[in-house]
């Protein structure tokens, strides 16, 4: 599911067979939802988080598995507030990607700097992603990229 493009039918695939082996590995539902939600699969992915929060509730794992299914559902405030409070750089750029579908770019400008500088380098999601498409068509993208390190 994290390939660029994703195979999220085989992610998912994966994702069910791991749960066969160990229905009580939480993490799983989390990779799960985000394989629906990348088949288009709403109803089911919120039911994999719903099994998430009631195994590990408050944790940022559920937090990001919210702010996904809030994100596919073209909710990108409720995806923001979905992570409020996470510093991790992963979420950070998600954030920026969250403004830039409100169209919010220069708040998603100061957060992909803050994650690009907190270590976030996933190159092929930052140019391939139809998250990150509105901060692409921006001048500023390509000067953050190359003032990180991964111009083209």
């Amino acid at each position: 599911g994290y390939q660029t493009p994703p195979r999220p039918a085989e992610a998912e695939r994966a994702c069910r067979r791991s749960l066969q082996i160990n229905p009580g590995y939480s993490n799983t539902q989390y990779h799960l939802a985000r394989a629906l939600l990348q088949q288009g699969k709403i109803a089911e992915a919120v039911r994999a988080i719903a099994t998430l929060d009631e195994r590990r509730p408050g944790s940022s794992m559920a937090a990001s598995g919210h702010f996904w299914l809030e994100l596919f559902q073209g909710r990108p405030r409720q995806a923001i507030a979905a992570v409020s409070g996470e510093t991790m750089p992963l979420s950070l750029a998600w954030v920026a990607m969250a403004h830039g579908q409100l169209g919010e770019l220069d708040p998603a400008f100061a957060e992909l700097e803050k994650a690009l500088v907190g270590g976030y380098r996933d190159t092929g999601e930052l140019r391939s992603s139809k998250w990150f498409a509105p901060l692409r068509k921006d001048p500023r993208f390509e000067l953050l990229m190359e003032k990180h390190g991964m111009g083209r």
